[in-house]
């Protein structure tokens, strides 16, 4: 694997993780259909693996200069990597 298409496939594993999150998550009428610890382990699972695309394409697009998919993947997988941050510290209990 290169290290030019991690930022790809860290998209990929994110969206499916954001999606399987949000399907078996909580909601606010229900219990969540997965434990709580397996929520929080997708969650930081999704926030290194997103964190480093983002970190790997901003350094990809620093060193062989700006392309237009490079970055749209790492402004995606930084948001995604904030998003998984806000669901991690949703899902500790109070």
């Amino acid at each position: 694997m290169k290290r030019e298409s991690f930022p790809i496939i860290a998209l990929v594993l994110g969206v499916f993780l954001q999606l399987l999150l949000m399907k078996f998550g909580k909601h606010e009428s229900a219990e969540p259909a997965l434990p709580l610890l397996t929520l929080l382990l997708i969650s930081e699972f999704g926030l290194f693996v997103t964190g480093i695309g983002a970190y790997m394409g901003a350094y990809s697009m620093f060193k062989t200069g700006f392309k237009t998919v490079t970055t749209i993947v790492t402004v995606c997988c930084g948001i995604l990597a904030i998003r998984f941050l806000l669901l991690g510290l949703d899902y500790w209990p109070k």
